[in-house]
């Protein structure tokens, strides 16, 4: 972690750190770390130790080390929409054939969504092996660029044929 999570004591450090894990929530970190007596009382103490300049600091460090730059999440959708597995899948007679290896060490692997393999034993003794692979949707990659771009803008188009115009209440028709 960062200087000032260094700095900050035992209890406060895994204060932090429970922040983080209950979804940076103050109450329940408080809660996991001291023993109050009641969710009021861990309420009040978890709100007084993220106004602690020490903790904010060390949580703006950690959100800090934790957050994604803009560019790094329009590289990782720009993968998805371009990504493909047909350089590392192969298919014969005998069925087809996914070099999951290959596909990592040419970073292919970040637009895989899923991936499922189970073996089934029949009872006349035969083995069958299945495989399941899901890719991060392209087109939704693509959208959220485009959005991200200002590439797709949402238009409502309003056509008006009469105004009306209100005065303490009674509406009246504009000419």
């Amino acid at each position: 972690m960062g200087e000032a999570y260094d700095k900050l004591s035992p209890r406060h450090k895994r204060f932090v750190d429970e922040y983080f894990i209950q979804n940076m929530n103050a109450t329940q970190a408080y809660m996991e770390v001291y023993s109050p007596k009641n969710r009021n009382t861990a309420g009040a103490a978890g709100d007084r130790l993220l106004k602690n300049v020490k903790i904010d600091n060390a949580i703006k460090e950690v959100l800090a080390e934790k957050a994604m730059p803009v560019d790094e999440v329009l590289a990782r959708l720009a993968a998805q929409a371009r990504g493909s597995m047909g350089d590392f899948l192969h298919i014969s007679q005998q069925g087809a054939t996914l070099d999951l290896n290959k596909a990592n060490q040419a970073g292919q692997m970040p637009i895989v969504q899923e991936y499922r393999q189970n073996t089934i034993t029949h009872k006349d003794g035969t083995v069958e092996e299945n495989a399941h692979i899901k890719l991060y949707n392209a087109q939704q990659a693509l959208e959220k660029i485009g959005k991200a771009y200002g590439v797709f803008i949402d238009k409502s188009e309003v056509n008006a044929k009469h105004s009306w115009l209100s005065v303490d209440g009674d509406d009246y028709e504009a000419a």
